[in-house]
């Protein structure tokens, strides 16, 4: 999970995607204990708390999912466990709001060909392609009856 944390957190932190992983602490990381900086910030959960604390919904969605996708389609290494549980959101004075992606315990490594594939799965899903589409899923190893 150390790794991965570092992986991903650099990773955005060089594609300048506007979103916090923490860091593991060098010295303190073994295979059965892992710690790493604090990040602050409020759960996801209620609506009316993050329009109340003054988030920007639709700039805090835009954020995580510009993530995700530069994790799963640029870099090949991403959280494969994304759920409210593992993402809170700061409101940053500099930058408005700062999604904290959470639990890297679970992530995944892609091959360039399996990145590739997922983007022409997204293009084939945006077009209403529906050749494309089966084209991609076949390219990632689905198998159809």
């Amino acid at each position: 999970e150390a790794a991965n944390l570092a992986d991903v957190g650099a990773n955005l932190k060089r594609a300048r995607v506007v979103a916090e992983v923490p860091s593991p602490i060098e010295g303190l990381v073994t295979e059965r204990l892992l710690v790493m900086t604090f990040s602050e910030g409020m759960s996801l959960k209620s609506r009316e708390a993050l329009l109340a604390a003054g988030i920007d919904l639709h700039l805090l969605v835009g954020r995580v999912c510009e993530a995700w996708a530069v994790q799963l389609l640029r870099d090949g290494v991403f959280n494969a466990d994304p759920h409210a549980g593992n993402l809170l959101v700061r409101q940053d004075e500099a930058v408005g709001p700062l999604p904290v992606l959470l639990d890297f315990g679970l992530c995944k490594r892609l091959s360039a060909e399996a990145r590739l594939r997922f983007c022409q799965l997204v293009h084939a899903l945006s077009e209403q392609d529906g050749d494309l589409l089966l084209e991609s899923l076949l390219g990632l190893g689905m198998k159809l009856n």
